[in-house]
């Protein structure tokens, strides 16, 4: 079986040796990955875009790693998946004073590149930026590709930067696409997962549009989660899709949503308000459990909702009629389940 092949763009500057250990690193990191290098010299504009050129056509890689000053031509390659590490897109203070006008010039234009190809190939940058990158490529590099561009905290005991490549190119490999850590497949109309590495700290997050569904246990766990904000016309939640998302303090449900599924919001303890359309008609097992409901308006459209889908106290608000009817409804289901046929 053939191996998906990671480009690792290193560097020299002034004719300094390159350490070997950084692709070694990368290659027990990746075991499943193929990692080729290429060495330039980031001083040298004119052979620096050839060597890369040359060991593109060489290698065809499905992913580009680069770090610091490497990354100024890393990011411009489009039509290539590509991770840049503490990007350095300020070089021009690297170079030879006879040197420095020509790639201030070249600083300015950077950006400018066509980025067709990308969208034709869905190929993206990434970006990893820990506290050691400087402030103006920083800024510049959120600029261009947030959301695809995380802060990586090298103190962190829980997490590295070795892991967050390692998740990047499994999440590149294994993904239609992979956007602020959280991964979609399916043209980007399934939402699978957001990975706690990347997603964590973010307090607000859009679901995009194209996303129809969401699947099991997509968001468990997100504690700074504090809301969530769906497309209109989303159709399928997934089981525990939000469940102990502790800061998630409200939520309205989109129009075409069926059925609240299993635990979906379960241990969401600071879930206050929820607004259900007039499109559900099945609210499951531990749905609302543990969290702070006090009063929920239930629309007419629901036919069924599982004893245990709120904790107890919690007023729902409807018609006595249609109240009578779910209990009846859910011990039917009891009975049948655990009587008929003893």
């Amino acid at each position: 079986m053939k191996k998906d092949t990671l480009l690792f763009i290193a560097y020299h500057q002034n004719k300094e040796s390159v350490s070997e250990s950084a692709v070694d690193k990368l290659r027990k990191l990746l075991i499943d990955i193929r990692v080729v290098r290429v060495i330039i010299d980031v001083t040298d504009y004119e052979n620096a875009c050839k060597s890369i050129d040359n060991v593109l056509e060489q290698e065809h890689p499905d992913i580009i790693f680069a770090e610091g000053a490497a990354c100024f031509y890393t990011h411009q390659l489009v039509g290539y998946n590509r991770i840049c590490l503490n990007p350095q897109l300020m070089i021009s203070s690297l170079v030879s004073p006879s040197e420095v006008e020509k790639f201030k010039e070249l600083e300015l234009k950077q950006f400018s590149y066509d980025r067709k190809k990308d969208k034709e190939k869905h190929t993206y940058c990434f970006g990893l930026l820990s506290e050691t990158c400087d402030e103006e490529s920083k800024r510049k590099f959120l600029m261009m590709y947030y959301p695809n561009t995380i802060p990586v905290c090298e103190t962190d005991e829980t997490f590295s930067i070795r892991d967050a490549i390692s998740v990047y190119v499994h999440g590149i490999k294994y993904s239609t696409s992979l956007e602020n850590g959280v991964s979609f497949t399916d043209y980007g109309r399934t939402l699978l997962k957001a990975d706690y590495v990347f997603f964590r700290g973010i307090e607000e997050y859009e679901i995009p549009s194209d996303v129809s569904s969401i699947e099991e246990r997509a968001f468990f766990g997100m504690e700074e989660l504090r809301k969530v904000t769906f497309p209109r016309y989303m159709r399928l939640l997934g089981q525990s899709a939000f469940e102990s998302c502790i800061r998630l303090k409200e939520i309205e449900l989109p129009l075409g949503l069926k059925t609240v599924p299993e635990y979906c919001f379960c241990g969401c303890s600071s879930l206050e308000k929820v607004k259900l359309p007039d499109t559900i008609y099945a609210i499951r097992e531990k749905a609302f459990a543990g969290t702070s409901l006090k009063e929920i308006e239930i629309p007419d459209s629901v036919q069924y909702i599982s004893p245990t889908a709120f904790d107890p106290g919690v007023k729902l608000s409807a018609s006595a009629s249609r109240i009578v009817e779910w209990m009846k409804s859910s011990i039917d289901s009891f009975i049948e389940k655990n009587i008929i046929g003893d």
